[in-house]
């Protein structure tokens, strides 16, 4: 459980990237979990994308040889020195892999290599001696790369032990280490030959040891020389690299001198051309502000409705000549019905071509009778009255044309400040009666209202109007 959180973060990581090389510490932390076989797998699978990453190929081998494939152990190590001669941890694991395989023979070969790469290397003395001990127990074990003569010897183990540490230090090159563990074997035993060949092949690895130094030493001073000449060369390529890049830089600047002068000027130029341009743009817009400002004028002058037009219309019916409904004597009757007509000179019948003006003069008829107002009047846009309802005295002609006039202008106006359509219009007056002028589909319909109206309860009315006005 202890590696679990760890196995999960690196399995993510791998899932992330299958090509990553995070498939090795997987496979080893998976075999110090004791997952074994998902460690092999991990590293089988992880060693087809990279199959020279000889870290992996070490966790495998350790973990053949914890399942006890001690062949496909030997195989990986194998292929590992092959690859990395120095590796003491593959030599290592070969000789603990022949050793269990009673291979002795082999397991001497790799402890010696180890001792090879590091002499102070205890453990593998120890596994060393111990493959000595059981090579001479097993019949035909002994090492190949042992002497006869010493392994013949009357003190075998210790001249074997003895000539394998001279060996070692030969193959260090540690030469004169060498030479004294032979001298004490020739002390020992003059008639040596092991030791005395041994001895003549130290000389002779000596004498081309010293040759090889001498070539490598004067390699390295012709080396050392080409290389100075070398720096001299590029020394000198980058002096003259730098002079020209100097000469260059001052060739930029002066050109870059000289295109900020031609800019600055032809920025002043085109500002002196711009403000020229603009002042005569102003000029142009007020001459084009005082033409509009004339023509507006000479506009609202011809429109203008003055508030005596209004006041006119406002006047034309006093509170005082309303009909009064509740007086339901023949006498009063018939002089409201009277007053009410319109006369034939002021008042012109509907024409016949106006869709649906019968239908909306009755709508309106209806809506004055509901709300209470002293009358009112549909005109067409041209001022044309089509129907109206007035009490005595008021003349609708008039208040037909002022009606179109003031629907028409207030409408020009709204539509020079681009407010939208213009659906109604209300003028109220000082003795707090109102004039209302609605647009509807048929015409325009002008009101006069009572003293103090509900404004709130007649608009909720005037919109089921137009509502069903324009149905």
């Amino acid at each position: 459980m202890a590696f679990e959180a760890e196995i999960k973060e690196l399995q993510k990581k791998l899932g992330q990237n299958p090509e990553s090389l995070v498939f090795a510490p997987l496979a080893d932390t998976l075999r110090k979990a004791g997952r074994l076989d998902e460690a092999v797998e991990t590293c089988l699978k992880g060693l087809e994308h990279n199959p020279a990453y000889m870290t992996a190929r070490v966790i495998l081998g350790r973990t053949y040889a914890e399942k006890g494939q001690v062949d496909e152990a030997i195989a990986e190590f194998t292929k590992i020195t092959l690859s990395d001669a120095g590796n003491i941890m593959a030599h290592s694991m070969l000789g603990q892999m022949h050793m269990r395989k009673g291979q002795y023979a082999e397991a001497i070969e790799e402890y010696q290599q180890v001792l090879a790469l590091n002499p102070d290397d205890t453990g593998a003395q120890s596994m060393l001696q111990e493959a000595l001990d059981k090579a001479r127990e097993v019949p035909g074990q002994a090492s190949s790369s042992a002497p006869v003569e010493a392994v013949e010897a009357s003190a075998p183990e210790e001249k074997l032990a003895t000539i394998t540490v001279a060996e070692i230090y030969i193959k260090k090159g540690a030469f004169e280490e060498a030479v004294e563990v032979f001298n004490e074997i020739l002390q020992s035993d003059p008639g040596n030959k092991v030791a005395k060949a041994k001895l003549a092949e130290i000389i002779e690895l000596k004498d081309k040891r010293a040759k090889e130094e001498a070539e490598v030493a004067a390699k390295a001073q012709r080396e050392s020389e080409e290389e100075k000449n070398k720096q001299d060369a590029v020394k000198a390529k980058a002096e003259a690299e730098e002079k020209q890049r100097q000469e260059e830089e001052a060739k930029a600047k002066a050109e870059a001198e000289e295109k900020r002068r031609q800019e600055e000027e032809a920025k002043a130029k085109a500002e002196a051309e711009e403000k020229r341009r603009q002042e005569e743009e102003t000029a142009r817009g007020k001459q084009e502000a005082e033409r509009q400002r004339k023509e507006k004028e000479e506009d609202e002058s011809a429109e203008k409705i003055t508030a005596d037009d209004i006041f006119s219309v406002m006047k034309m019916t006093s509170p005082d000549e309303v009909i009064d409904e509740e007086n339901t004597g023949k006498e009063k009757q018939l002089q409201a019905a009277k007053a009410s007509a319109p006369s034939p000179a002021s008042l012109e019948k509907p024409k016949p071509s106006v869709e649906g003006a019968q239908a909306a003069a009755g709508m309106i008829r209806d809506f004055v009778k509901a709300n209470g107002l002293q009358g009112s009047l549909l005109v067409s846009k041209d001022g044309e009255v089509i129907d109206g309802q007035l009490p005595g005295g008021f003349e609708a002609k008039t208040m037909g044309h002022l009606a179109s006039a003031i629907f028409s202008n207030t409408e020009k106006a709204i539509n020079r400040m681009r407010y939208g359509s213009l659906n109604q219009v209300i003028i109220a007056g000082e003795d707090g009666r109102q004039i209302l002028f609605v647009q509807l589909k048929q015409g325009i319909m002008a009101a006069v209202t009572q003293k103090n109206v509900n404004l709130g309860l007649l608009r909720i009315a005037l919109h089921d109007l137009v509502k069903r006005a324009s149905a």
